[in-house]
């Protein structure tokens, strides 16, 4: 029963992909979920919680089953389902890792469970449930895919081996960011002043509160636009306070193609996260988004970010403070030879960064693992 083959020839394995976050929802796990899923060379089976949008599942050429996966009913649900379906893959892969220990029936068949990591999952805070949840999954995860080094070094610290990780960053769409079409937004902004980006939902540990208040310690005004989900009563407060409201412009969330547009027309795209213990920015997709537009970033020097960022050559990385960010916006905005080499950098990152690049590398991992739990098996 453990000598199976995959199910048509070396190259292209079956594999089971669970996932607890998937579309219609977005984030960056729903994100990733939904790439290894679609462009993965192998032969992808999905399962994910309900939803009632299903165009992603009718766009896709595979197999997706919707059924609930957590509380008490959707864990025992998610055991017997992965247990059925392992007899009909090579390999389990989990998008998080806190429930891949009901994939311990897998184990016992010979199949790999890999586990892509992330960031937050992996703090406990006080979630003595939760605790449990990693501790059984950790004994049940073969193989684990780091987003960042930050998350592979949060690995080691709660023991996992190094050798049992693999650093994968994130990706972009790089032919979707690249080149946008502008035409798409109006621009009511003075087009002499420098405008700086940032995209995220509206909350203090994004750091929107920080470009504003570093506003005031630039020189030039400057048009700050900020796109994203959330209620800004709080910034706009803020905003007021420091007497730039006028400066200041939420665009709440924008649709996909004027999101693009955004990134290609601002100088500069800043995000300056705070690092909170059990909500850490473990990557970032949206520095690597505003790469792909030629545009250069700013981030903050903490959790995955320095991953997502080439410091120097595609922005800069700082602290989260009011000085830290308005200092690395003086110094892109008034060299405009730098903010040029950055511009060309950026886009070559961003490219290296591609969401093909990335799915080969994943797709080659989990060849490898499904070959070394093979070799393993039969040389037991």
């Amino acid at each position: 029963m453990h000598e199976k083959s995959p199910s048509t020839d070396s190259e292209r394995l079956r594999i089971l992909l669970v996932s607890h976050l998937f579309p219609p929802e977005t984030g960056g796990v729903q994100r990733v979920a939904a790439h290894l899923a679609a462009d993965s060379s192998h032969n992808v089976t999905v399962l994910a919680p309900p939803a009632d949008d299903t165009s992603w599942d009718d766009q896709y050429d595979g197999v997706v089953y919707r059924h609930p996966l957590t509380g008490i009913r959707g864990l025992l649900t998610q055991l017997i389902l992965v247990c059925w379906l392992s007899l009909k893959v090579d390999v389990v892969y989990y998008a998080r890792p806190e429930y891949a220990f009901l994939a311990a029936p897998a184990r016992l068949f010979g199949r790999p469970v890999i586990s892509h990591a992330h960031g937050s999952e992996l703090y406990i805070n006080g979630r003595q449930l939760h605790a449990l949840y990693l501790r059984l999954s950790f004994l049940t995860i073969t193989h684990f895919v780091a987003i960042s080094e930050w998350t592979e070094n949060r690995l080691v610290d709660l023991g996992v081996a190094k050798a049992d990780i693999t650093l994968i960053p994130n990706g972009v769409d790089f032919e979707s960011f690249h080149d946008p079409d502008t035409g798409c937004v109006e621009w009511p902004y003075d087009e002499d002043k420098p405008v700086i980006l940032t995209v995220s939902r509206l909350t203090p540990r994004k750091g929107q509160q920080h470009v504003i208040r570093a506003l005031t310690r630039l020189e030039d005004d400057v048009e700050y636009l900020v796109v994203g989900p959330g209620d800004a009563s709080d910034f706009e407060a803020i905003a007021r306070r420091e007497g730039v409201a006028d400066q200041v412009h939420f665009l709440g969330k924008v649709p996909e193609d004027q999101l693009r547009a955004y990134y290609a027309l601002a100088d500069l795209f800043v995000m300056p996260a705070e690092f909170i213990e059990g909500d850490v920015e473990s990557f970032g997709l949206v520095y690597l988004e505003a790469n792909a537009a030629g545009t250069p970033v700013i981030g903050s020097n903490i959790g995955g970010i320095p991953t997502a960022i080439n410091d120097g050559e595609t922005g800069h990385l700082c602290e989260p403070t009011p000085e830290s960010v308005s200092e690395s916006i003086r110094e892109l905005l008034s060299d405009r030879e730098l903010k040029s080499e950055l511009k060309v950098n950026a886009v070559e990152w961003a490219c290296e960064h591609d969401w093909k690049t990335v799915i080969t590398r994943w797709d080659q991992i989990i060849a490898d693992q499904y070959w070394k739990e093979q070799t393993g098996l039969n040389h037991a």
